[in-house]
């Protein structure tokens, strides 16, 4: 977490119009001995010198505040760009791309005793302390070309959304006090959402969870990012995560979005602006539950081997 907070440059120094993203892919080959951990970075500029000075400073960024004992080696060449960020898999098997989004719905009205009002939500990603896990070792399983991408781009909201989803937050919270569960304390829940939007204003990200591969690699990113970890809190919101399928006409979009590094909207919106955008918004924490570096036990998991192995002699 501490290395994605890092990641955003802050307020008053984000770059206007530079696109800077930054992308973690797990790349799995058929026959290939191990799944490739890929981070990719992309900065944005008409001019090419300044585009290369940006890009520079982001390549700068990230070596500096990459975690202890995580090593980056660079792609050198466009080929080897392309091969690093699984361009092949992409092509090869892009009738199958989906994307996992954070539900979103209106507010479910039980209280009979006040006049219905139409509030929107917006549902978290579940936190998975070992989710990551399962999702790898699937991958590993599946023989199968597969590719899944996570897309942060840092972002801070203009002050006339800020507001929206401030009087949002107020709304909510009225309803809360008003009326009696589960209304209650679905609406203090949502509340809550919006509030968190507001405290971590300055240092949000725009992110996108992308799956390339078989079917049952979907579904098992899919239960990584829905419900909470166990033990539950009481009142802790959640939602089961949604999967979309870009239609033939959205597609060009969605496969400009992984060549690219970008997050172009696609799909059929759940709710009016500015309240959909928060769909792919989240702080540093909520942005955890799917960026996530391949943390694993010194003996790797299934499929995956993590360091070099030592072997003692007799």
């Amino acid at each position: 977490m501490r290395f994605i907070s890092a990641l955003h440059p802050g307020r008053d120094r984000l770059p206007p119009d530079q696109r800077l993203t930054v992308e973690l892919r797990y790349v799995r080959r058929p026959g290939a001995a191990e799944i490739e951990c890929v981070l990719l970075g992309k900065a944005f500029d008409p001019d090419p010198e300044k585009a290369k000075e940006a890009a520079q400073a982001l390549w700068e960024r990230i070596s500096g505040v990459m975690p202890v004992s995580y090593g980056v080696t660079l792609a050198r060449t466009p080929d080897e760009f392309k091969a690093r960020a699984g361009e092949d898999v992409i092509a090869g098997d892009k009738a199958n791309l989906i994307e996992i989004r954070r539900p979103a719905e209106i507010l479910l009205w039980t209280e009979e005793k006040l006049p219905v009002r139409h509030l929107p939500v917006v549902y978290p990603f579940g936190w998975q302390p070992s989710g990551w896990e399962a999702v790898w070792a699937a991958q590993a399983r599946l023989e199968a070309p597969s590719l899944i991408a996570v897309s942060l781009r840092p972002i801070t909201l203009p002050p006339a959304d800020e507001i929206a989803v401030a009087r949002m937050a107020y709304a909510l919270n009225a309803v809360a006090a008003e009326s009696q569960p589960p209304l209650s304390t679905r609406a203090a829940e949502a509340a809550r959402c919006f509030q968190d939007v507001l405290r971590f204003g300055r240092s949000l990200f725009a992110q996108r969870v992308v799956v390339v591969g078989p079917a049952a690699l979907g579904q098992a990113v899919l239960a990584a990012l829905s419900g909470p970890g166990w033990p539950r809190g009481a009142t802790e919101a959640f939602g089961l995560a949604e999967i979309v399928q870009p239609s033939l006409e959205e597609l060009p979009v969605a496969l400009a979005n992984l060549v690219l590094l970008e997050q172009a909207a696609w799909g059929e919106a759940s709710l009016l602006e500015p309240f959909e955008q928060l769909r792919y918004i989240s702080d540093a924490a909520g942005a955890l539950c799917a960026f996530r570096l391949p943390l694993l036990p010194h003996r790797g998991a299934l499929g995956i081997r993590v360091g070099a192995e030592f072997q003692p002699d007799a």
